[in-house]
């Protein structure tokens, strides 16, 4: 069996789909993963050379996304396509931004989910349940303290492993070319008025704004028992000073730090599930009123405040989950388990077996040239060191953590 699996971001899905690489190619398939933004004609390319039976992408929510896939039914008319849905968990207002919204997105591919949950969504999105799978979270990581890990991170960053350590996980991104994508998304794709976008983006500005100023408020007998760890939306730009004590760390994948604070803080990051399954005590942080429309289904259920200047360990003692209410994750991204690679290897070889070819989307042989040159464009520019000079072009610049080219941790994909 082919297999070829798109990804979006490098820290947030590689190491699960290396997991299922490695599962696949141990049942004697071949896989080979590509970046969806920088090395669609790579893919596209091998696929006409080896043929494809299986294609997994990371999102596929309308035709206007679809006729990147389609050229692969051209290739082989039986191919499958799931789609990995990275993402989803999403307020009420922008939900739809992660759900089928036409006939090509619900038909083509099969859908694999974390919980139940998800499922359902798909269903009342127009999914036939047959084409929705529930097949567990295969970027959850197993929970185990590492203390070595943690003085490993201590001597990296300059943290006092004797301390308590906070963790900020960022959830909001105020650079221009996020919020030009993001504002795309939400009115195109989810009906959202141009006056909600801006409501909404003023809200994220003022509480972002209003965070700054707490964390650089903390007092310096704060930072005698804490160190606080603020740590960025994966891809955003930070241009703004929190003060000397407080420490601005993007890398590493958020699990590994996960493994070693002793806290969990955020705005309205999901990650909050995985540092309630890590056993953390978790603080919503509502700097600003967020409207129902807007919250983080789950993610304002946790124990809330409104200034950062009210963590003690008073408040983080009162955070922690009874032992007798149910976790609030397992309800949104599941829970970990070593036989998640194998469900969702099954799952794929289940679907490859299925006898069905659908028609092929019509879609632009202009725009394939596109992508040839855009790609090659962008791998000249970024061996040159031009991207980030000229901040262009501006998908290459958004996502510049995420090109593969000259990353040698990406040698392994294909």
């Amino acid at each position: 069996m082919q297999v070829i699996v798109f990804f979006e971001h490098k820290m947030r899905e590689l190491p699960a789909l290396r997991r299922l690489r490695d599962e696949l190619v141990r049942r004697g398939h071949a896989v080979n993963i590509y970046s969806i933004a920088f090395e669609w004609y790579d893919a596209y390319r091998r696929a006409k050379k080896n043929g494809i039976d299986v294609l997994l992408v990371p999102w596929c929510y309308r035709s206007e996304q679809f006729w990147r896939f389609s050229p692969f039914y051209e290739v082989n008319s039986n191919v499958k396509m799931i789609n990995l849905h990275h993402e989803q968990i999403t307020p009420k207002l922008t939900e739809c931004v992660l759900m089928p919204r036409d006939e090509a997105a619900c038909m083509y591919p099969y859908h694999f989910c974390w919980t139940e949950h998800f499922k359902q969504g798909l269903i009342d999105s127009g999914v036939s349940k047959e084409r929705a799978f529930v097949v567990g979270n295969l970027r959850l990581e197993s929970v185990c303290a590492n203390e070595a890990a943690r003085q490993e991170l201590a001597e990296a960053y300059e943290l006092d492993p004797s301390k308590k350590w906070i963790l900020y996980a960022e959830s909001r991104r105020i650079d221009d070319i996020s919020i030009s994508k993001i504002r795309y998304d939400f009115h195109e794709l989810a009906n959202v008025t141009v006056a909600e976008c801006d409501r909404y983006f003023n809200r994220w500005k003022e509480s972002l704004s209003k965070t700054i100023s707490q964390i650089k408020a903390l007092p310096d007998d704060f930072f005698a028992s804490y160190e606080f760890i603020y740590r960025p939306h994966p891809g955003s730009t930070i241009d703004f000073d929190i003060g000397q004590h407080p420490k601005i760390i993007s890398e590493r994948p958020i699990s590994d730090w996960l493994k070693c604070v002793d806290f969990f803080c955020t705005w309205q990051s999901t990650s909050a599930f995985e540092a309630e399954m890590y056993g953390l005590p978790v603080v919503f942080h509502e700097s600003v009123p967020i409207p129902a429309e807007e919250r983080m289904p789950g993610v304002s259920d946790y124990f809330s405040i409104e200034d950062i200047g009210a963590i003690n360990d008073k408040v983080l003692e009162s955070c922690m989950r009874k032992e007798n209410v149910a976790p609030i994750f397992e309800k949104y991204i599941g829970r970990y388990s070593e036989l998640t690679a194998a469900s969702y290897a099954d799952a794929i070889e289940a679907i490859a077996s299925v006898d069905e070819s659908l028609p092929i989307v019509p879609y632009s042989k202009y725009w394939i040239g596109k992508m040839i040159v855009s790609e090659a464009i962008i791998k000249a520019m970024k061996m040159l060191g031009l991207i980030r000079k000229l901040h262009w072009p501006h998908t290459a610049s958004m996502m510049y953590e995420d090109i593969p080219f000259g990353d040698d941790k990406c040698k392994d994909l294909h």
